[in-house]
């Protein structure tokens, strides 16, 4: 008995269509920050920064209580930052990045630090963490 070719094709398609697919996002590492800044001016700063460092593809989405930009490279998120205001001027950011079959996405202090500049006082960040992610 032999194996056709064609059959070999689509196995290896449905094997790799796989290795793709995102993570939810609940699985995904959370870093976060409060800066003293409204959060609308901070993610229009911060998207402007991450678009001239890490190129387009950055996509802006303003939520009923939350700004969220988001790097994606095709059908995969490499990463996303959610603007959530804690008052009129201090905003709390959660950043997420997706865990590939290779790792994660790398480049968190960069990120972060974009955003701590359009804080108006990088080095005042009220709070700092991390939360949730696969071990």
């Amino acid at each position: 008995m032999s194996i056709s070719p064609q059959f070999c094709s689509v196995l290896l398609g449905i094997v790799m269509s796989g290795c793709g697919s995102q993570v939810p996002v609940s699985e995904w590492a959370v870093t976060s920050i409060v800066v003293d800044r409204d959060a609308g001016s901070l993610a229009a700063c911060s998207y402007t920064k991450l678009e001239a460092s890490q190129g387009t593809g950055i996509k802006k989405v303003g939520l009923q209580n939350a700004v969220v930009l988001a790097l994606e490279s095709g059908a995969v998120r490499m990463w996303e930052l959610t603007f959530t205001p804690e008052t009129d001027a201090r905003t709390q950011v959660d950043y997420s990045a997706v865990q590939r079959p290779w790792g994660p996405h790398t480049g968190t202090q960069e990120i972060m630090n974009e955003v701590r500049a359009c804080s108006g006082d990088p080095d005042k960040v009220v709070g700092v963490g991390t939360r949730g992610g696969r071990e």
